[in-house]
């Protein structure tokens, strides 16, 4: 009985040995296919905690502290392949907002607001909610001289209630832009504000 526990215990030491080598292994393995590959590290070295600078600085000297950004705000790494990149299908934002909704959705809102990154409020005065739906409320934005373009504009910042939301989107992750979903408003016949 002794015997059998001896050889029980050294067993699965052997075999839990044998595991660890070959995890070990696999990893040499993969470091040295990520070094012929030159990919990137995946953790680098200088992630950490960031203590921002909120003085106030000038264009020109942010364009001498980041050199390494590119035109547009990009970066890519210049002694490694990036870990993920890119595909080469042209960015959907579309998309993203649907997967953004899916995803709130989840915790039962009924008021979604799709927004721009690039746009910012001027003033405290645009009330984020579901008024009407759906609502533009980006409707003065100063790259327009405070005045839309088209009437059909839908874009920037706009607010959406579930139910006309997925009746205008079918309830599929499509790949709309906002004005192609107001042009879907305007033939179902159902009024935004302004569009």
């Amino acid at each position: 009985m002794q015997n059998e526990r001896y050889i029980w215990t050294l067993f699965v030491t052997v075999l839990g040995l044998s595991f660890l080598v070959f995890c070990s292994n696999l990893t040499l393995l993969t470091s040295k296919q990520e070094e012929d590959n030159n990919i990137c590290q995946k953790y680098p070295k200088n992630l950490g905690t960031i203590y921002p600078n909120l003085t106030d600085t000038s264009y020109k000297d942010m364009e001498f502290r980041f050199t390494w950004v590119q035109t547009g705000g990009h970066h890519t790494p210049t002694r490694c392949k990036p870990r993920e990149r890119a595909d080469e299908k042209p960015f959907n934002r579309g998309k993203l907002f649907n997967i953004g909704y899916l995803e709130a959705k989840k915790d039962n809102h009924t008021c979604f607001v799709f927004h721009d990154v690039d746009l910012i409020p001027e003033n405290d005065h645009i009330l984020y909610g579901c008024v009407r739906s759906p609502m533009h409320l980006s409707r003065a934005v100063n790259k327009f001289n405070y005045k839309l373009p088209y009437k059909e504009l839908l874009g920037g910042v706009a607010a959406w209630k579930t139910k006309e939301f997925e009746q205008n989107n079918s309830k599929q992750i499509v790949n709309l832009s906002f004005s192609e979903l107001c042009g879907k408003v305007h033939n179902v016949g159902a009024q935004t504000d302004p569009c």
